[in-house]
């Protein structure tokens, strides 16, 4: 391949960000513009290590040095670096997607960075009582996208909407309602429905993964290699990227939900 032609692949930026220095750097940029000395003591290195990652990275064009001194990124290295929490996200739990799937929208997979600061709560009992404490604490809002509902939950819930906080749900056709909560409680929780605290939507098919949403806490439930949610895993994250991405992908699926009519679903 010649010297004119572009790869296809963004080996070059890959080759920079191929260190942990040269993204500390970035990261530390994302924040302000910063002098050689601020940015060496910050990152415990020294200044000859610094000169010559810069170097690198003004080099690649990641970076620029002003008149005063200052590095700061170019919109090119503003964008790279905006893109390392991906990867962190995907690093930091290569081993999950052993034997998770993400079969999301592109525009959601891409933000998967916004999941970085997360706590992972493994254990289907530990799951649950995660979940039970999101929803019990709520008092103003509660969003879910429920693959599987059991009585304790439906409880919560019920509770929740005689206090007063609004709930809007969202199934899947194959969402799984045990019969104790639809023979003794879905009665009084639809009763909720005249009343404009609860909404419950239904999409065809199947959830892609299962989203809790509790005031301004979060959380996320992926299917495992099968495709079938995976209660055994949960994602939980107070930041405000992750409760925004939840909150994104929530109001995405509602857009394309439709109401619950009483007598034509199995839930209902």
């Amino acid at each position: 391949m010649g010297n004119s032609e572009v790869s296809p692949f963004p080996s070059e930026v890959f080759a920079e960000l191929a260190s942990d220095t040269r993204c500390s750097i970035l990261h530390m940029l994302l924040e302000k513009p910063t002098r050689t000395n601020k940015l060496a003591k910050d990152l415990g290195l020294t200044v000859q290590e610094t000169h010559r990652n810069t170097a690198r990275l003004v080099e690649a064009g990641l970076i620029r040095k002003d008149p005063e001194g200052f590095f700061l990124l170019t919109e090119y290295g503003r964008l790279a670096a905006e893109q390392i929490p991906y990867y962190q996200f995907l690093l930091k739990h290569k081993k999950f997607f052993d034997d998770h799937v993400c079969d999301l929208p592109p525009k959601f997979k891409q933000r998967l960075g916004a999941l970085r600061d997360c706590d992972l709560v493994t254990k289907v009992t530990n799951v649950q009582q995660r979940i039970k404490k999101m929803e019990s604490e709520a008092e103003e809002k509660i969003q879910l996208i429920v693959s599987q509902a059991w009585e304790e939950e439906g409880r919560t819930l019920l509770d929740r909407l005689k206090k007063g906080v609004k709930v809007s749900t969202i199934f899947g056709f194959d969402s799984v309602m045990p019969d104790e909560i639809a023979e003794n409680l879905q009665k009084k929780i639809t009763s909720f429905i005249p009343k404009g605290t609860l909404e419950q939507k239904m999409v065809e098919g199947s959830l892609k993964i299962a989203v809790y949403i509790a005031d301004r806490k979060a959380a996320v439930i992926f299917p495992n290699q099968k495709g079938e949610i995976d209660m055994s895993t949960l994602f939980f994250g107070k930041e405000q990227e992750f409760y925004g991405w939840c909150r994104d992908y929530f109001d995405y699926l509602s857009e394309k939900a439709k109401p619950m009519v009483k007598g034509r679903t199995k839930l209902y």
